[in-house]
């Protein structure tokens, strides 16, 4: 009979030489710690003890450590020792091994290996695809005497081959095939098993994931855990001392100390008088914060000291805390909220003093956003499906090819979709597009010319009246476009900037924005900073009612009048980039 013995492997969290010797599995997670978190995943699929092992050089008391975070039964088996525990495994046994430091939202996709057990008998590592909060890397590639050719920003673990192996997050594989490899990471044994020319095969683990050995990425899985449990406040270990603040037992609060929700707090703190926490925020068990500091959304392990005054915002903190830590101001307004309702004073706060927390009046208006977008797609689609039809039928008598152009294009957190247009060039038109760069018109990644010769008769007045764009009302439909937004763009075009891209890609992408209503007004001296500047404008100061009013605008945009972005977003707010003038 087959068993599938876990083997979660430890890594360290990454920033700072106090970091390093800290375990990722020990950390706390929500009302546990990662490790407890794991375990209990794995426990659907095993009924084994878990192994666990480190791929770094653990201290003395590493056994100990990692026994003391999880009150299920664990095994710590370092590499000298783990030979020996696969060595009195049964032949039809495999191996689990699970990457610490990979975390799915959408949950762990164990079952999803063991499933096929009986149809493959081989090693099968599951890749991430989307990992949050991975480094931007750069390739630049020269010629043969060193010139740069070509400067490439790169983002997402498969966008390039070769990174592939290093975001592995699960390996599944018989036991025995394991006996006599020496590894520390997932990648070891990967290349470790391709070199006995055993069978191996990988396979995409989708949806997002967060890196948890950054501590951003840790952050950003504490948030969610926070927000969870403060919000269904169904965990007989905690009390709940105010709206939204879970607190363990043992615990010694001041009278004085104020609390933005959500905020949890683990078994044994102490926090003394005038101290200030704002959520989302973790304290780990055992911890003590002094008089007066300030902790601003983020999480502090297990025995973390905060000495008095000290201010802590957006880290992972560990031991006794000092100023070389990053510590610095906060300024937090005084806000008068004792008039409020509890719910509405917990949405206030959270809105004043936690600024990467989505208020419950952006959540309403994103609500009603998709429902608008919804009702007038269906309603245009109905009053433009006979002009579509007869426009589909002068592309098919105008040139050789599909009536649509599918594109692929970045939506909402980088999810590529099928963008549709009509098709407006000749079919052949992205294998002339690289002949005809050094005629480019345009600054940036985008492309364009006057006289494109790949533009079919048909398709000029398409363009001309932006008729072309009319097959979108479909994207947004499903969710993939809104009617305003940002203009949606390929992988190619979004690699320039990185806050900008970071920025268009936190919302849907529109048919219509502000750059398209209030671009200059000969739309081939586009500036690409323009565009820029306008994205960001839109994202920092979305609205419903500005989304109305650059309908409304689009209008005037059709019959070739520029709106001023005056008339949209007051002068004094335009914030977010400069605008660098063209000519």
């Amino acid at each position: 009979m087959k068993s599938i013995v876990p083997l979660i492997v430890d890594s360290q969290l990454q920033g700072g030489e106090r970091r390093a010797s800290l375990s990722l599995l020990a950390m706390p997670l929500g009302g546990h710690t990662v490790l407890a978190q794991l375990v209990t995943e794995v426990s659907k699929v095993s009924g084994v003890e878990p192994l666990v092992m480190p791929s770094f050089d653990a201290p003395a008391d590493y056994d100990k450590q990692i026994r003391g975070s999880v009150h299920l039964p664990v095994c710590p088996a370092r590499q000298d020792r783990l030979g020996g525990v696969l060595s009195k495994l049964e032949a039809a046994d495999y191996l689990l091994v699970i990457n610490s430091r990979y975390w799915p939202l959408e949950g762990h996709a164990f079952d999803r290996l063991v499933a096929g057990l009986d149809e493959y008998h081989g090693a099968t590592h599951l890749i991430c695809v989307r990992v949050d909060f991975e480094d931007v890397q750069e390739r630049i590639d020269c010629d043969a005497d060193g010139s740069v050719q070509c400067i490439q920003r790169l983002y997402g673990l498969l966008e390039w081959p070769e990174n592939a192996e290093k975001a592995i997050a699960y390996t599944l594989v018989p036991a025995r095939a394991v006996v006599g490899i020496r590894f520390r990471t997932l990648t070891e044994l990967r290349a470790g098993l391709l070199a006995r020319g055993g069978l191996n095969r990988d396979l995409p683990l989708n949806g997002r994931v967060l890196d948890l050995s950054s501590p951003r990425g840790l952050l950003a899985l504490n948030d969610r855990c926070v927000q969870r449990m403060t919000t269904s406040q169904t965990d007989d270990h905690f009390a709940l001392h105010a709206t939204g603040v879970l607190v363990g037992h043992d615990c010694r609060i001041h009278p004085s100390v104020r609390f933005v929700p959500p905020v949890v707090v683990r078994n044994g703190t102490v926090i003394e008088e005038s101290a200030m926490v704002i959520g989302p925020t973790l304290i780990g068990p055992r911890c003590r914060i002094g008089r007066g500091a300030t902790i601003a959304q983020s999480l502090l392990s297990e025995g973390t000291e905060l000495p008095a005054e000290m201010v802590v915002r957006h880290q992972v903190c560990s031991g006794r805390v000092t100023d070389s830590d990053g510590g610095g101001d906060l300024s937090v307004p005084e806000v008068p909220l004792t008039s409020l309702p509890g719910e509405w004073r917990w949405a206030k706060e959270m809105e004043v003093l936690a600024e990467n927390t989505v208020s419950v009046r952006r959540s309403l208006q994103l609500g009603a956003k998709r429902l608008v977008d919804i009702v007038l797609a269906l309603a245009a689609m109905i009053v433009f499906a006979v002009p579509m039809a007869i426009v589909a039928c002068l592309i098919k008598l105008d040139s050789a090819g599909p009536v649509f152009f599918v594109h692929r294009r970045e939506g909402r957190m980088g999810k590529v979709f099928p963008c549709l247009k009509f098709r407006t060039m000749s079919a052949d038109a992205h294998k002339m597009q690289r002949k005809l760069y050094d005629k480019n018109e345009l600054d940036g990644p985008q492309f364009k010319l006057k006289r494109d010769p790949r533009v079919t008769r048909i398709g000029r007045l398409l363009r001309v009246t932006n008729v072309d764009e009319l097959p979108q009302l479909f994207n947004v439909l499903v969710g993939h476009m809104s009617l305003v937004g940002p203009r949606p763009s390929p992988f190619r075009e979004n690699q320039i900037c990185v806050p900008w891209r970071l920025a268009r890609l936190s919302v849907r992408p529109g048919i219509t924005g502000l750059w398209q209503v209030c671009r200059d007004e000969n739309r081939t001296e586009g500036d690409f900073h323009e565009w820029i500047f306008f994205d960001i404008n839109y994202v920092r100061h979305f609205s419903l009612w500005l989304d109305i009013k650059i309908l409304a605008a689009t209008f005037f945009a059709l019959l070739g009048w520029r709106v001023p972005l005056a008339y949209l977003i007051p002068a004094e707010r335009q914030t977010g980039a400069v605008r660098v003038a063209t000519g």
